[in-house]
């Protein structure tokens, strides 16, 4: 063919991506796109030859957009191919390349590859770094990528400095009140939150709100996206009615700019169901995570792994109305799922795996129940490493089933090791330790060491005043923890004054600010240890060039 006489084909050509960006634009999966995508590629290729630098582009718009529609082999597949070009095409160090390793690193972080996404997106930031100059926008982009894959292995202190400069750069480039600028704020609020540092996150949570309100209206998507993440938040820190409020107003603006049936709006019914069932309105929960469910099913097919998630949700659900029965053959589909389109190892089948533990622990199917906890705690160790969060559950739940199997000395050396990792990556004061140190102080009051139960029940009192006065709102387990010390110290047998003494030093010791022993109320509702949530906005800033 004639690459210089191309004029008709040409336009016609560009005025069908037009078309495709068009679609694009859509933040889901579009059955028509990739069609459309497809035969651009193939008149592209006619056009220039299958090692051209435009193939590269159109390779990898159909890759993003494969992936979005859970097809990971073919798109990874595009991606590297996308990849190589550029690399003949421009040389190794070149922006174009700095692009297409980006794409390829989300790619592979998405799929829990985290060492070669970390290793592909810091050679993207040293490319962009010395082709376009520290202070760049792309910079910008590297260096909050980087730091999202540090914060999904839980290397948060490394990456805040990164989340921060990123912010920095988009200040500067794009003024303080850019849409940009919200995105950085986001993501710096949602690390701060997982490092239990709330009121900074809440903070610029609600400074991201504004900038997105000012720029792009109150009925935006963006906006929608922000109130749920300040809703997720606020739940975090038990002011369950004002999230209701914000998950509403979420939903409202997703279902006008989408409509009803969308799935983003499926994730937003999928978040407003969990504070729900959180607030004890299980009818309604339940009726929106059906829905929810259907919703994803009918936009992406009954294998692809955002229905596990819906699964899963409303597997809890009815573990929690203890309907084990309704539960466990959605649990089950929800793992078949992500081991077929995750792969057996994914941490995404971790997850799957210790939910299902939970029930079958719950149904008393307790060896079943451990080859899970065993299975799903070396998925968790090969993923993250030894030292993970992830892995401090996995075991804190194995070490609570040996307890259950009376196997009191096999469970507290690893509840004692979620302890110490949990100390070590999460702080001493986080909720996961006292969530932790309760379980193992429980352990030892059944074995009858209550004296070694005493000290451990007392420092999660103090934990719970401390982050009730860093958040200036009472924790909801925290009168559950005094009740728990305060029954402990009246088996020792303590004298009423002596256990006021010993409460009020307790709750001085976590803050200044709590230093008279509260009222007893009933028992909250406890939160599931795994992470349920939908969709999030997390904004990674991938390129369609």
């Amino acid at each position: 063919m004639d690459k210089t006489n191309v004029g008709p084909l040409q336009a016609d050509l560009e005025a069908e991506l037009a078309d495709i960006y068009r679609l694009l634009a859509i933040p889901v999966p579009d059955t028509e796109a990739e069609p459309l995508l497809r035969r651009a590629l193939t008149i592209v290729e006619a056009i220039y030859g299958p090692d051209h630098p435009k193939v590269a582009i159109r390779l990898n718009n159909l890759a993003l957009l494969l992936e979005a529609a859970y097809h990971p082999a073919e798109a990874e597949r595009l991606m590297r191919r996308a990849l190589a070009i550029d690399e003949a095409s421009y040389g190794p160090d070149h922006p174009e390349v700095a692009d297409d390793l980006n794409n390829l690193s989300q790619f592979l972080r998405d799929r829990g590859q985290f060492s070669e996404a970390e290793q592909i997106v810091r050679r993207a930031l040293a490319i962009d770094e010395a082709s376009l100059g520290p202070d760049h926008p792309k910079v910008a982009i590297r260096l909050g990528n980087l730091g999202r894959l540090l914060q999904d292995t839980n290397r948060l202190a490394e990456a805040e400095p990164l989340m921060r400069q990123a912010l920095a750069i988009d200040e500067v480039s794009n003024g303080p009140n850019h849409p940009d600028v919200a995105t950085r704020l986001n993501n710096l609020a949602l690390l701060l939150k997982d490092m239990n540092r709330l009121a900074e996150a809440e903070r610029l949570m609600r400074q991201a709100l504004a900038i997105d309100k000012a720029s792009c209206g109150p009925d935006h998507p963006e906006v929608a996206s922000d109130l749920r993440n300040l809703a997720e938040l606020l739940k975090n820190t038990n002011r369950l009615p004002e999230a209701e409020r914000l998950m509403r107003r979420a939903l409202a603006i997703d279902e006008a700019s989408y409509g009803p049936r969308h799935p983003i709006v499926a994730a937003d019914l999928n978040d407003l169901a969990l504070l729900l069932q959180r607030r004890n309105q299980t009818s309604e929960a339940e009726r929106l995570l059906r829905r929810s469910l259907v919703m994803d099913e009918t936009a992406y097919g009954p294998h692809h792994t955002d229905v596990a998630i819906r699964l899963n949700n409303l597997a809890l659900l009815l573990r929690d109305a203890n309907r084990l029965s309704e539960a466990e053959p959605l649990m089950r589909r929800a793992l078949a799922i992500d081991e077929a389109g995750c792969g057996p190892d994914h941490p995404e089948v971790a997850k799957d795996l210790d939910n299902l533990a939970q029930l079958l622990k719950s149904a008393n199917q307790l060896p079943e129940a451990e080859q899970l906890m065993r299975r799903a705690l070396s998925l968790w160790e090969h993923s993250f490493g030894d030292n993970h969060p992830h892995v401090a559950n996995a075991l804190n739940n194995l070490g609570a089933l040996l307890q259950v199997t009376k196997r009191p000395s096999e469970a507290e050396p690893l509840m004692r090791r979620a302890i110490a990792i949990d100390e070590t990556i999460c702080g001493p004061q986080h909720p996961r330790v006292a969530t932790e140190l309760n379980n193992l102080a429980m352990l030892l009051y059944s074995a009858n060491r209550r004296s070694d139960a005493e000290p451990i029940l007392r420092r999660i009192v103090s934990i719970f005043a401390h982050i009730s006065s860093t958040t200036g709102r009472q924790h909801p387990n925290l009168l559950l923890a005094v009740k728990n010390y305060t029954a402990a110290l009246q088996d020792l047998g303590h004298s009423e004054p002596e256990m006021k003494d010993r409460i009020d030093s307790a709750l001085r010791e976590g803050s200044d600010a709590a230093s008279t022993t509260p009222e007893l109320q009933p028992e909250p509702h406890p939160e599931d240890s795994q992470n349920r949530a939908g969709r999030r906005r997390l904004a990674a800033q991938r390129r369609h060039r």
